[in-house]
């Protein structure tokens, strides 16, 4: 089996669901997958020549990758308003000290605070997420959003290119982390399906007692 043919083969879509899970909260850097990216492409390079063609295609892909993470959270905080911020794990990213500094850059440079927190990866979560609940506009957190991905996915990934003549045991951590990405979404959905079961049970549960008891109700009136 060529191992190299198959990360080249299976990596990308790897990366960008990793992209995605980090969007969404993976406690893994966004640049790892990136840089990853820039390292798988430059081993296709022959002769020295920049594979182009790849290039821009794996581009476009890591930046879908950042984009539909980034998108998802501020979807939720926007559908959800201020209730999402009491959920219990939500609430626990939401630090007096990282509210602050959110505020305090969104009452400084307004909507390009977006762009701000896409390059500071403590607050950017919280960032996202609090201009869906304020009701920013989706083209307007999208533009600023994109304006800096447009610029740090390109740069890690030739970081990752230029880089790869460096990288002895490349292939060990490219593994690791193709490997790590597909544990992590089959954790996700695993945990999913779980809570959804759990609620269907819960729901049917607490539906029994009021079902039982509607015919007595029923009974109770007619008499």
């Amino acid at each position: 089996m060529d191992v190299q043919a198959t990360l080249i083969e299976y990596g990308l879509p790897a990366l960008f669901v990793g992209l995605v899970l980090a969007g969404l909260g993976m406690p893994v850097p966004e640049d790892i997958f990136m840089i990853t990216g820039g390292v798988l492409v430059a081993r296709q390079a022959t002769d020295g020549a920049i594979p182009w063609g790849m290039v821009v295609r794996w581009n476009l892909v890591l930046y879908a990758g950042v984009m539909v993470g980034d998108s998802i959270v501020y979807g939720l905080g926007r559908r959800y308003g201020d209730a999402i911020l009491r959920q219990r794990r939500i609430a626990k990213l939401f630090t007096p000290q990282r509210v602050l500094k959110v505020r305090g850059y969104y009452a400084k440079y307004g909507a390009a605070t977006v762009s701000i927190a896409r390059h500071t990866a403590p607050i950017r979560f919280v960032t996202f997420l609090m201009a869906g609940v304020s009701r920013m506009s989706f083209a307007k957190f999208f533009f600023w959003d994109s304006l800096a991905a447009i610029l740090s996915v390109p740069l890690w990934f030739a970081a990752g290119y230029a880089g790869n003549q460096y990288f002895a045991s490349v292939q060990e951590k490219v593994h690791w982390v193709v490997g790590g990405v597909a544990a992590a979404a089959a954790v996700a959905l695993v945990v999913v399906l779980v809570r959804r079961r759990r609620r269907s049970r819960a729901a049917a549960a607490a539906a029994a007692p009021l079902a039982e008891a509607r015919p007595a109700g029923a009974a109770d009136g007619g008499a």
